[in-house]
């Protein structure tokens, strides 16, 4: 009870009378309308592995591909895993893979590019 009338003392009636009166004009904000969000799209790069091909055949290819931006440092697009052995190759690896992926047995990918540059170089591993 003593903590309720320490509150009470020196309090004013009305908290928001302390304050001045804001013009009805004043208060009110104008925005503009927002625009509609749009989607940058950038380029699309469509990748097409015809062959890939050594002097000296003895090992099967296996290769990754994905885009990297030099100026920025980093890779900017995923993995694409590919196949590039011939139908020989393909007959020995058989026994050794019962299941293949069908992911693998693709020959093009499309990279989406949102801001172009002539930092962006396509890599081949492998």
């Amino acid at each position: 009870k003593q903590n309720e009338e320490a509150r009470r003392t020196n309090r004013e009636a009305e908290l928001f009378a302390l304050y001045p009166s804001v013009d009805e004009e004043d208060a009110v904000e104008i925005r503009p309308v927002p625009e509609c969000p749009k989607e940058h799209l950038g380029n699309r790069i469509l990748v097409k592995l015809l062959t890939l091909k050594f002097e000296i055949e003895i090992e099967p290819l296996f290769a990754s591909i994905a885009l990297y931006d030099v100026k920025e440092r980093k890779k900017i697009s995923e993995n694409f895993h590919c196949d590039l052995n011939s139908d020989q190759f393909k007959g020995f690896l058989r026994a050794h893979t019962p299941s293949v992926a069908t992911s693998s047995q693709a020959r093009s990918a499309v990279f989406s590019v949102t801001y172009p540059s002539s930092d962006i170089y396509l890599v081949v591993k492998v």
